[in-house]
């Protein structure tokens, strides 16, 4: 009988809830034990038919923090410099201050209990937006005031960096180290990467270091067609 193969990684699916055809490739994936986590957008589109088959799958529970505003034109602004471009201008104009951000995640995270009837297994966020240190100091208190010990962080570091937003993040995760260390119960992999940065490789699978998070948006279609091969 051959041994099954056991990843020494963990699939992170993400934004459950941003759309039907998302949450249908989410959850026949956790089903077949294909992804380990999924990030659920607490304000998406989801039945109560689709929260309780979730809940039924062994995959972990993780909440998608996310900023209503950039998360409306972020889908109109498609280039990363665009994206950075009205970060920065919203930030400037005081629309995501660090006050605002906190008791947005705040409120997000009781919208998560009350409609899963329990605290997140992880806490992250759409757009890898809590990397902004201002914003990774929140969450992080968030989860420590709520009993959440898995964040998205990678403490070793961001890989492969060979595209614009991994460059951006690799940057800004260097500077989290210290606000990362002053949480002694927070937990993350080693490593962080994305399927989009390395999918177009000869073999993706090769390019993923043991205990990395494999970041990955099951809603595109060669994304879906991938994890659904992967063992």
């Amino acid at each position: 009988m051959m041994e099954k193969k056991i990843r020494q990684f963990t699939i992170s699916a993400d934004d459950f809830g941003a759309s039907t055809r998302a949450n249908q490739n989410i959850l026949h994936l956790a089903m077949s034990g294909k992804i380990d986590r999924v990030a659920v957008l607490i304000r998406g589109q989801f039945t109560a038919d689709e929260i309780s088959a979730l809940q039924k799958t062994p995959a972990k529970i993780d909440l998608h923090l996310d900023i209503p505003c950039m998360h409306k034109n972020y889908a109109i602004h498609h280039s990363t410099p665009r994206r950075i471009m009205y970060f920065l201008r919203a930030l400037i104009n005081g629309d995501i201050s660090s006050h605002k951000i906190a008791l947005i995640w705040h409120d997000q995270l009781q919208q998560f209990e009350k409609v899963f009837g329990t605290k997140p297994n992880g806490i992250n966020s759409h757009e890898h937006t809590h990397f902004f240190p201002p914003y990774f100091h929140i969450m992080c208190h968030l989860a420590q005031n709520n009993n959440i010990s898995f964040i998205r962080y990678g403490s070793h570091g961001i890989t492969p960096k060979s595209k614009m937003t991994s460059i951006i993040l690799s940057l800004l995760h260097m500077y989290n180290k210290r606000i990362y260390a002053a949480f002694s119960s927070m937990t993350t992999t080693a490593q962080l990467t994305s399927l989009d940065w390395i999918l177009s490789k000869k073999d993706p699978l090769s390019l993923i270091p043991h205990n990395t998070e494999l970041i990955c948006h099951p809603e595109r279609p060669e994304e879906y067609a991938f994890l659904s091969k992967i063992y």
